[in-house]
Formats: C-alpha cells, sequence, structure tokens
C-alpha cells in the first residue's frame, strides 16, 4: 500500500515526464528516464512511463504517436508496449474478437490481428483518442 508522499511523488513524476514528452527532446526525457531509473527502479520508472503515456492519449495523440516512434531504444520502451498490448487485447475481446482465431500474439508480443478484424475493430473504437492509440498500438506491436 502506498502512502501519500508516495502517491504525490510518483504523480509529480508523471507530471514532469509529460512536461518533457511535450517538448519532444529525445535527450531529454532518455535522461530523465536514466536519472528515474536509477534512482526509483525498473518497475517504477516504466509505471511512471505508462502512466503519463495514458494519460497523454486522452488529450494530446501527436505526443503519443511521436512517443511510440522516437522512444524505442528507451528502457521502458518494452514495458509500455506490453501494457499497450494488454490494453489492446482487452479491447479486442471487449468489442466481441476471439483471442487464436481473429488474433493473437507472437513471442516477441506482437499482436497479430486479420486485416478484416483490425479494420472493423478500430471503426468500432468509441473516441477519437482511443481510435488514435489503438491504431498506433497496432502499428508497433
Amino acid at each position: 500500500m502506498y502512502d501519500m508522499k508516495e502517491v504525490k511523488i510518483f504523480n509529480l513524476n508523471v507530471a514532469l515526464l509529460i512536461e518533457l514528452l511535450k517538448l519532444k527532446n529525445q535527450k531529454l526525457v532518455y535522461f530523465y528516464e536514466n536519472n528515474l531509473h536509477s534512482v526509483m527502479g525498473y518497475d517504477y520508472t516504466g509505471d511512471v512511463f505508462v502512466t503519463a503515456l495514458f494519460m497523454l492519449s486522452e488529450t494530446n495523440s501527436d505526443i503519443l504517436i511521436w512517443i511510440l516512434k522516437k522512444l524505442e531504444n528507451f528502457k521502458s520502451y518494452q514495458s509500455i508496449i506490453k501494457i499497450l498490448n494488454y490494453y489492446a487485447t482487452h479491447k479486442l475481446v471487449e468489442q466481441g474478437f476471439t483471442p487464436g482465431k481473429d488474433f493473437s500474439a507472437n513471442s516477441q508480443g506482437q499482436i497479430l490481428i486479420k486485416q478484416k478484424v483490425k479494420n472493423a475493430f478500430l471503426e468500432n473504437a468509441y473516441d477519437p483518442e482511443d481510435r488514435t492509440l489503438l491504431q498506433q498500438i497496432l502499428l508497433v506491436s
């Protein structure tokens, strides 16, 4: 269980990362990730990145696209992709698609999806930000 101080520190780290990502400066984001990783650890850093990514996906899809395209060499990238793939899988199942029949995953964790299913899936995404996020997940996964 986290205490309020830990929650405030986490929220502060997420807010700082969001501001750094808005600058679209890979070197700054890399420097921040390395420092956060050395102080707080790999899992914590991944959680901060995933939280920031989901927050940005609601308001700023162009930054989300930049993140997925430009930060693939970062330590937290695989954690981000793993969580995003879980999210996309959940959304696929939520829309009635069947794992193993309509989509699957390979040993690298990439989502393999039939084009017909992908088109129907994206057409039925409820809001534009969700659609953008799902499109980008399916491109990089």
